[in-house]
């Protein structure tokens, strides 16, 4: 970065003689000069606390604003004659690359620092600034966080950067990993929840303070109620009235779902019915006028009747298999829906990109019958068949591919779009770290693979035209 600067301002850089200090005075005095000033700025203020770090960097600004006022008459007098600055900000961090581990943390420069959960196993590229950590994996930003320096009087220089709201889907699933853990103080957020902590350590016992403690950081960190959360605790802790269901009913985690193991929410059944609170009544046919489909009496060997006919409350019990037969085909419908939404996410399609809003017309040599065919058609897959689409930049390559992948997902098949160049890199990472076969294997998983901008591939007079092959 020095280097470059040098050059945009066509500046010769030079190295100081070890052993001759004064050689830098130019830089090293003003720097005295300046830290004396701030300490006396202190001095005056009474106090070194501040209530953020933005606070104290204003309050440098501030310091430093004074010294330039001095030298503001002499500086207008220069400004017309100096270069402008460079078009693009020169990098001013430092590129390393480290893996999640099981534990949901990466270790860099000694400290540790928990990442989310779904970033477990992957490798990746950070950019280390000198107040904060940016995660890459290829070209999309996945996490930003906040990076810590050890201090050189410190007799030891690991540390630890602890975020909650990262592991708190697991710890929600084993509370009792939060109870043994050696992280425990740092996972909770201040030393009000610590001290909230050590209270319900005294009224129950470990393990239902466990999970009181994780479900209230749950509801913290979902629905950002850090504060609440703690300040219900506290109410209810001193009137001897906290409970589970109590806290999840303050703040309606009913609404929300539960988390299975793989952190996506599920909603209750959408029809919950007690036949035991159901009055008894005369058989009644109302059921077969009001729409619904009419249910035959007869069962399957392997099915169970709700009620038998003849019997006591059988004219209700068809009216309530007619209504559940109906609300499981509603079910059935939603978790195809829900299947699907959840294919078209790992598929990571391009947004937008369906047969609906691609026009045909802009490139006519294109055979759309075709084109619908294999879309609709899982045949070719299953045959090991490629499908390559060549042609000059903006015809709508991309946006076809998108769409043949997107009418495949919704006829079950496991699609995945990737740029040539991101999968490159990945099993080039995977092979430097010997994990080569794995990474294919995880590709193997999908029925279709979708390539994206091959640009290596040489080009051809015969792929300027827009063809199908």
């Amino acid at each position: 970065m020095y280097q470059r600067l040098c050059q945009h301002y066509n500046l010769r850089p030079s190295r100081n003689n070890r052993g001759l200090a004064h050689e830098n005075g130019s830089i090293e005095s003003p720097h005295g000069y300046f830290k004396r000033r701030l300490h006396q700025a202190l001095l005056l203020r009474g106090s070194c606390d501040f209530d953020s770090v933005a606070a104290y960097q204003a309050f440098i600004s501030g310091i430093v604003e004074k010294l330039n006022t001095r030298i503001q008459a002499k500086f207008q007098l220069e400004q017309p004659y100096l270069h402008p600055l460079p078009n693009y900000r020169y990098p001013d961090y430092e590129i390393l690359s480290v893996r999640v581990t099981t534990r949901s943390t990466m270790t860099v420069r000694c400290i540790t620092y928990t990442v989310p959960s779904q970033l477990i196993g992957l490798r990746l590229t950070l950019h280390l600034h000198h107040d904060r950590i940016v995660g890459f994996v290829g070209t999309q930003q996945v996490v930003e966080l906040p990076r810590l320096h050890v201090p050189s009087r410190s007799r030891l220089r690991r540390s630890r950067c602890v975020n909650y709201r990262h592991v708190i889907d697991s710890l929600r699933l084993k509370p009792r990993a939060f109870l043994h853990c050696t992280w425990q103080q740092e996972l909770l957020p201040d030393d009000n929840y610590r001290q909230l902590w050590q209270e319900m350590l005294t009224q129950f016992d470990s393990y239902t303070t466990a999970r009181l403690m994780t479900e209230a950081l749950y509801i913290a960190a979902k629905q950002d109620k850090e504060h609440a959360v703690a300040l219900y605790l506290a109410d209810h802790l001193r009137s001897g009235t906290l409970s589970l269901v109590g806290l999840q009913q303050q703040f309606h985690l009913g609404e929300c779902g539960t988390s299975n193991a793989f952190g996506t929410a599920t909603r209750p059944f959408p029809l919950r019915l007690s036949l035991a609170s159901c009055p008894q009544q005369q058989p009644n046919n109302s059921h077969r006028d009001s729409g619904l489909p009419t249910q035959n009496t007869q069962t399957a060997p392997h099915e169970q009747p709700l009620a038998r006919v003849g019997a006591s409350g059988s004219g209700w019990g068809l009216v309530t298999r007619s209504i559940l037969a109906s609300t499981v085909r509603i079910r059935g419908n939603t978790t195809l829906q829900a299947r699907v939404q959840r294919a078209l996410k790992d598929a990571h399609l391009p947004p937008g990109k369906a047969f609906s809003n691609f026009d045909f017309s802009h490139c006519p040599s294109l055979n759309q019958p075709s084109i619908m065919q294999l879309a609709q058609d899982r045949t070719w897959l299953k045959r090991g068949e490629n499908l390559l689409l060549f042609g000059p930049s903006g015809v709508g390559k991309t946006h076809l591919a998108a769409a043949v992948g997107r009418s495949l997902v919704e006829l079950g098949a496991r699609v995945k779009f990737l740029g040539a160049t991101t999968a490159v890199q990945l099993l080039q990472a995977a092979k430097a770290n010997l994990q080569l076969q794995s990474a294919l294997l995880k590709l193997d998983k999908y029925d279709l693979l979708i390539l994206d901008d091959i640009s290596y591939v040489k080009s051809r007079k015969w792929k300027h035209q827009c063809c199908l092959s």
